[in-house]
């Protein structure tokens, strides 16, 4: 306290206290900035006029909006209609509507024609059942047998919960497999056993690794 009396310190000090003053005004200009354009964005996104909830696919202005139960049901005849078994197109439409009640649009409906014109061509294997190719303790290994993706996905999961309820752990991992949607069904169908569930799939060989610029050969 004494030395804060010295002429060059009280000077300082003063320097000190107006730096400080012109900082909080840059934060607060800032922040007023921010604010703004976080709140015009909002009220842009959220406005029933706008598209930026909603795929780029989806008609920004005119959508109608559909029960669950009968989007379930169109998907579940549009599949069967193109060869899948009854009980094939019904995992399938439940991947794809939960995708679409989450908000991820991007697995959801969106994704029907991909998995009709698969059955319909004959890239999945419509009467295949994936099976348990071999299992150790806690772990198995599946063979989907190149059946709907969700098929096997489903399918792997119910092992490896059963795995976890006799071992405390499941690890389950599946091959010859076909796109299964979004990763998260999987891991929720766990939970109705007190379970913690992951789920991870592998991609198409051109995705970048992380922070990567260049596409795998």
């Amino acid at each position: 306290l004494a030395l804060s009396k010295e002429p060059s310190l009280e000077r300082n000090g003063a320097v000190a206290r107006k730096n400080s003053h012109s900082f909080r005004w840059l934060v607060g200009l800032v922040w007023f900035v921010m604010r703004g354009l976080l709140l015009g964005w909002s009220k842009r996104c959220f406005s029933s006029s706008s598209s930026c909830m909603f795929p780029s696919s989806f008609p920004a202005t005119e959508y109608k909006r559909v029960l669950h139960g009968d989007l379930h049901r169109f998907c579940e005849q549009a599949l069967v209609s193109s060869g899948a078994k009854k009980d094939h197109a019904v995992a399938v439409a439940r991947v794809l509507v939960e995708a679409d009640l989450r908000a991820v649009y991007s697995h959801g409906i969106n994704r029907l024609k991909m998995y009709v014109d698969e059955c319909k061509t004959g890239t999945v294997d419509v009467e295949a059942e994936p099976i348990v190719m071999k299992e150790k303790g806690p772990t198995a290994v599946v063979d989907g047998r190149n059946c709907l993706g969700a098929v096997c996905g489903e399918y792997s999961m119910k092992v490896a919960i059963d795995k976890a309820k006799e071992h405390g752990i499941g690890w389950v991992v599946a091959n010859n497999s076909n796109h299964y949607g979004i990763a998260g069904h999987y891991a929720m169908m766990a939970l109705p056993h007190g379970m913690i569930g992951m789920s991870w799939t592998n991609t198409r060989y051109d995705a970048l690794a992380r922070f990567g610029s260049i596409g795998l050969p």
